[in-house]
């Protein structure tokens, strides 16, 4: 269950927000309950690494693609938006 006041908020692309304590970070894309501020918790990581690992993935799936340039544009704008945010995480070209 997601804390009431997290130690640790952070807003990622337009969809997510990372809440964290001392034990995890939890991904969340919206609120399941307004008036409670319970967010929707999509899922728990205990290294913010695998979050935004989760999270490329899961753009990655939600996207719509129909070509191939069209998935490499996507996983572009991905790595641009992580590299943005987190400029010490290295990304791994392919």
């Amino acid at each position: 269950m997601a804390r009431k006041n997290p130690d640790f908020y952070l807003e990622l692309f337009d969809d997510y927000f990372v809440t964290a304590d001392k034990y995890e970070f939890q991904l969340n894309d919206g609120y399941a309950d307004e008036e409670k501020e319970r967010p929707n918790v999509i899922g728990h990581f205990s290294k913010l690494q695998s979050l935004v690992k989760y999270l490329a993935q899961l753009e990655l799936k939600r996207s719509k693609v129909n070509t191939v340039k069209e998935l490499l544009d996507k996983m572009d704008e991905i790595e641009g938006k992580i590299d943005k945010m987190f400029p010490e995480f290295k990304v791994i070209q392919r």
